[in-house]
């Protein structure tokens, strides 16, 4: 008589947090995804406090390849990682475009937008008349 392998639940739980969120929600009882988020928090306390503690020795190795590495590439890269992350970034260059439009453009797409009258009147074409100009019979375009 063979007997198949038991997992135990740490497994099973460590399994299901590789799977898809939405399978995850089908086969997990709320205990287990309460059991699951409860060990993702451990997970990443433990990574944080892992790098933690070699942040230190990690600094220290950009340090002294930065001094003494024997490439000037090596030295480069190191000193500049160093000065990043000691708030020395330069700053990042953003690139605008414009795009040229002609006068023509730029009135079809007044036109689209707030409809002939509104656009002419913004643009200068057509002006606004008073009732006292109309009744004096002057008209202007």
């Amino acid at each position: 008589m063979s007997t198949k392998p038991t997992r135990t639940s740490t497994e099973v739980l460590e399994e299901a947090m590789q799977m898809p969120v939405e399978d995850r929600k089908l086969l997990m009882n709320p205990n287990d995804r309460a059991k699951m988020q409860k060990m993702k928090r451990a997970i990443q306390d433990q990574v944080s406090a892992d790098l933690g503690l070699s942040a230190k020795q990690m600094l220290d190795n950009i340090k002294s390849l930065a001094l003494t590495g024997k490439s000037e590439g090596v030295r480069l890269k190191a000193s500049m990682d160093w000065l990043d992350r000691a708030g020395f970034k330069p700053a990042e260059r953003i690139e605008h475009t414009k795009v040229a439009r002609t006068v023509e453009q730029i009135e079809a797409e007044l036109v689209s937008m707030l409809g002939r009258e509104t656009a002419d009147l913004l643009t200068g074409k057509r002006k606004i008349i008073s009732r006292q100009n109309i009744s004096e019979g002057e008209v202007v375009n």
